[in-house]
C-alpha cells in the first residue's frame, strides 16, 4: 500500500520537522515521478501553509512560509513534474519540431535507438526507415564520416590529422597546437560560465562530453575544410554559413562500421559495395572444434577483423581492405589446421550444399544400378553368343 508505506511515513516527517522547528527547510526524497506526484498532492492538501517546491531527481522542498503570495503556484508545480517525467522525450520532440542540423558522431545506433523509442517501432522496411528519419531529421552530420572523407580528400594529402577517425583521437589531434593552427582564423570555442564541468576534465562516453567533443570536432573539420578549399581569398574570419555551404555534400551521409557498404545515405541512394568478399573457413583433420579465439589468434597480425563461426567446422570472416584478403588466402595455402578460401553465397548455402549432395549421391546410386544391369546384360548376351 503507498499511502501506508510512503505517503504517512513522510507526512509524519514534516509533523516532526515542524515540532523540532530547528530548520526552515525539509527535502523529502521520492523514488520517480509518481510518488513526488502523491506526495506533492498530499502536502498540498493537509499542510496549507506550507510551500512545497518540485525538485530534481525525485526531491521536494517544503518550507515554512508565513505568506501565502508567495506559496508555489500549484500548477506549474505539477507542471514541473510531468516535464520531469517525460524525460528525453522533450528533447526528441523539440529536434524533429526545429529542424536544426542534427551533428553526432558514427550515430547510426543513436538514430535507431531513438527513432525505435521516441517515434515508432523500427518499419521493417529499409527505405521506408531512411525515408522517416529524413522526415524528422532534415540534415544529419557524421563527423566520423567527415573524417574518413577529409582523410582522402586531394587538397588535405600533406596532413595526418584525420588519419585516425575514432572520436576521442579526432579531438586530441584537432585541439593540439598542430590542429589549431593547421590553417588560418581557427574559430575560439569557450565554455559557458554554467558549463565548465569539461574545461580541464575528460569523460569519454558521458553524454554530455561526448557531444561536446562531437561538436568541436564538427567545428574545427568544417573550419579546415572551408579555409583549404577558399584558399587565398580569405582575408578575415569565416562565417558559420560558409562551414555549412562547403560542409553540405557530406550531409545526411552516416558511417556504417564492418558492413558491405561504407556508409548509409539517408536522402539518396546508398553506395555500391567496396569491400572484399567475406573469406570462408573450415578446419582440417586434427581439429575437434573451430572457435573465433582460434581463428582471430591465427588472423590476428592481419589487423582489425571481423569472424562470424557457422558451426563446429566452418566460420566466415571479414576483412577492410582486399589486399589483406589476398594475404590471408596466400598465408594460409597449405595450413595444417585451416582450409581458406573466398566465400560463396550460394554454393556454400547449407540447403543448396545437402541438395547438391543428396543429388550427387542419387546419381552415383543410378549410375550404378544401370551400369550393374547393363554389366548383366552384356555378360548374359556374350555368353549366348559363344558357341
Amino acid at each position: 500500500d503507498i499511502e501506508r508505506d510512503f505517503v504517512i511515513p513522510q507526512c509524519k516527517k514534516i509533523e516532526e520537522w515542524l515540532t523540532e522547528n530547528k530548520s526552515e527547510t525539509l527535502v523529502l526524497e521520492c523514488q520517480g515521478a509518481f510518488f513526488q506526484y502523491l506526495l506533492y498532492q498530499e502536502i498540498h492538501k493537509k499542510f496549507v501553509k506550507l510551500g512545497c517546491e518540485v525538485q530534481t531527481q525525485g526531491k521536494l522542498l517544503v518550507k515554512k512560509e508565513t505568506d501565502e503570495k508567495q506559496l508555489p503556484d500549484y500548477e506549474q508545480q505539477i507542471l514541473k513534474i510531468v516535464c520531469q517525467s517525460c524525460g528525453f522525450s522533450r528533447v526528441f520532440d523539440m529536434l524533429v519540431k526545429l529542424k536544426k542540423p542534427l551533428v553526432g558522431h558514427n550515430l547510426l545506433t543513436d538514430i535507431l535507438f531513438m527513432y525505435e523509442k521516441f517515434n515508432s517501432s523500427l518499419p521493417d522496411d529499409y527505405d521506408n526507415f531512411k525515408r522517416d528519419i529524413h522526415r524528422l531529421f532534415p540534415y544529419i552530420i557524421d563527423t566520423k564520416h567527415i573524417a574518413f572523407a577529409l582523410n582522402r580528400h586531394e587538397i588535405l594529402r600533406e596532413t595526418d590529422l584525420f588519419r585516425k577517425t575514432n572520436l576521442e583521437e579526432l579531438y586530441t589531434e584537432l585541439s593540439c597546437h598542430k590542429g589549431l593552427y593547421y590553417v588560418l582564423y581557427t574559430p575560439t570555442i569557450a565554455h559557458s560560465k554554467f558549463c565548465q564541468k569539461y574545461v580541464d576534465s575528460h569523460s569519454l562516453h558521458e553524454a554530455g562530453y561526448d557531444a561536446y567533443i562531437s561538436g568541436y570536432v564538427f567545428l574545427r573539420m568544417a573550419h579546415i575544410l572551408t579555409s583549404k578549399t577558399l584558399g587565398s581569398s580569405i582575408d578575415g574570419p569565416l562565417e558559420f554559413r560558409q562551414y555549412f555551404e562547403n560542409i553540405k555534400s557530406y550531409g545526411n551521409i552516416v558511417n556504417i562500421s564492418r558492413a558491405t557498404v561504407p556508409f548509409v545515405n539517408l536522402a539518396g541512394q546508398d553506395p555500391k559495395s567496396n569491400r572484399p568478399d567475406w573469406l570462408h573457413i573450415s578446419r582440417r583433420r586434427g581439429l575437434k572444434r573451430l572457435t573465433a579465439g582460434q581463428i582471430l589468434k591465427e588472423l590476428d597480425k592481419f589487423g582489425s577483423l571481423d569472424v562470424k563461426v557457422l558451426d563446429d567446422q566452418r566460420a566466415l570472416v571479414a576483412t577492410t581492405h582486399f589486399k589483406v584478403s589476398q594475404r590471408i588466402l596466400t598465408a594460409f595455402r597449405r595450413h595444417k589446421q585451416f582450409k581458406v578460401r573466398n566465400y560463396y553465397p550460394f554454393l556454400d548455402n547449407p540447403r543448396v550444399r545437402t541438395f547438391l549432395w543428396a543429388g550427387g549421391l542419387t546419381t552415383a546410386v543410378v549410375t550404378l544400378l544401370f551400369g550393374g544391369i547393363a554389366a548383366v546384360y552384356y555378360g548374359k548376351r556374350k555368353l549366348s553368343q559363344s558357341p
